[in-house]
This record gives structure tokens, sequence and C-alpha cells, in this order.
């Protein structure tokens, strides 16, 4: 069935007149809209359920967005970066988590430290929000450690040889002998 001419001629008019920079997705507009103009019946409507929302879980979505906006207010150069002690103090601050909660999120194998000591804050946001809504929602807190013992130890060994050892591990990252090791090091 072809087009009546004076279709075409109406169409050719439109396009001097307007002259798009996508021809095809106005061409396809502007007989989308003829036809609807024509026959309102035959407009499509979408099918049920296609205005539901994207977002799986919408109450992790608030909360991580919450997030992000908290560390979003720090970043004034806009990067979607901050450096962990900036994290933490969000955290701790905005968020509410105790000092504990807060280093075991940053501890966490989401929690991705680059070179120069920050963290894509964005990405923390997303990963780290199942964690902050645990600890908040049921109040979780570690717990303390008591050391009935004079001298307390860590898998066995005592404070002045784990000291030593971080000592002697330490000054052999620090090959320029200026009393700093780079984050790099000190995380490797």
């Amino acid at each position: 069935d072809a087009l009546p001419i004076f279709v075409l001629k109406e169409y050719t008019r439109e396009v001097l007149r307007v002259q798009p920079e996508d021809i095809f997705a106005w061409s396809a507009q502007y007989f989308k809209d003829l036809a609807l103009e024509s026959e309102p019946m035959l407009a499509q409507q979408p099918p049920p359920g296609h205005y539901k929302a994207e977002v799986e879980d919408p109450e992790s979505e608030v909360v991580a967005m919450k997030i992000s906006k908290s560390f979003a207010a720090l970043d004034q150069q806009q990067k979607g970066r901050l450096f962990v002690d900036l994290v933490k103090r969000v955290l701790m601050e905005s968020i509410q988590l105790t000092n504990e909660q807060a280093l075991f999120i940053l501890s966490s194998e989401y929690a991705t430290i680059g070179d120069d000591a920050t963290i894509d804050y964005r990405q923390l946001a997303r990963d780290c929000v199942q964690a902050v809504l645990y600890f908040t929602q049921n109040e979780f807190q570690f717990p303390e450690v008591f050391h009935d013992e004079e001298e307390p130890t860590v898998h066995g060994r005592v404070r002045e040889d784990i000291e030593g050892t971080l000592m002697r591990a330490a000054a052999e990252a620090d090959a320029d002998g200026l009393g700093r090791i780079s984050y790099h090091d000190y995380t490797v």
C-alpha cells in the first residue's frame, strides 16, 4: 500500500522546515505521530510491569545513595575518590557506625584502597550497603576482647615479638631511610 501523495508532500515540507539532524529518527516519530492522529487506538500500550522499578531492593538503593551523598559532600574536587580517613569519618559521623564497624567495612574485600590511600567511594557505597544495613538494623556491636593473662598474645606471640617483627618489616620497606613507607608497601 503506497502512501497518498499529499502525505508525502506534507512530510517533505516538514523535513525542509524542521531540518532534523537525525532524519531517520525524526521520520519514524513523524509517521508514528501521524498514524496516532488518524487512528489513536493504534497506540500500543506498554506490557504489564513495564514501569516496574529497575532496582531489586529499594531500601538498599536508598541507603547506598545516602552513603554516596555523604561521601560526595567531602569530595571537593569531584573525583569520586576520598582518603581512607575521610571515608571512616563519614561512616562514623554521617552513617552512625561505631569505630569497629567502620574498620570492618574498610578492611573488607569490597574496600579497594588505591596506592594513593584513596577509595572509590561510589563503588564502596554500593558494595558496603548490606553491611551498613545489618549493623544499623540489628544494632550489631563487636564484642570487647578481654585478656585474663598478664601478657596477652596474638596467635601465641607476645606483644614485644610482634612489634619487633613489624618494626623490622617497616625498616626493610623504608629503603630511603626517611622513616616513611608508601601506602602500597604498607598494604602488601
